[in-house]
This record gives C-alpha cells, structure tokens and sequence, in this order.
C-alpha cells in the first residue's frame, strides 16, 4: 500500500472506527492532475520548438515529456492495479 492510497482512502473513510477500503482508483488523483497539466504544456513546448534550424534533440526530449505525461495521465491505467 502506498502513501497516496492509503491517503485517499481515508479521506473517503466515513467513521474513524470503520476498516479503511483500498480501491485502484485511490491512486489516480495526483497522477491525473499531473498528466492533465503536462500534456497540454509539452505540446506547446513542441509546437515552438519542431521547425527548421533547432537541434533535433529538443524536439525529441520534449515527446519523452509528453509521453509520460500520456502514461501519467487520465488515459493511463497501469496504476490501477494492486502490485501484490
């Protein structure tokens, strides 16, 4: 159990006396927000730096970030599963 699930958990957690529930989607919130904010701020990143006369590998480090933004995103579901 992570520290962001456990978290979550609690949160939703109606009685202090009632046993804490884990559900998948715990771990979702921050790495929502996280790819929501990345992946429109890499794709302008891109946007001003895919032309003509900048080193290619500028371009390129900035597909690397929208991709993990992609994988950290709301699309993802990688997360969702337990890990036990």
């Amino acid at each position: 159990m992570d520290q962001i699930m456990a978290r979550e958990a609690r949160k939703r957690q109606k009685d202090s006396r009632d046993p804490v529930i884990l559900l998948p989607e715990d771990r979702m919130r921050e790495n929502a927000w996280l790819g929501a904010l990345l992946y429109p701020l890499a794709l302008i990143w891109y946007g001003w730096t895919a032309h003509f006369g900048v080193f290619w590998l500028v371009p390129v480090s900035v597909q690397s970030v929208k991709q993990h933004a992609n994988n950290a995103g709301p699309t993802s579901n990688h997360m969702l599963t337990d890990g036990r």
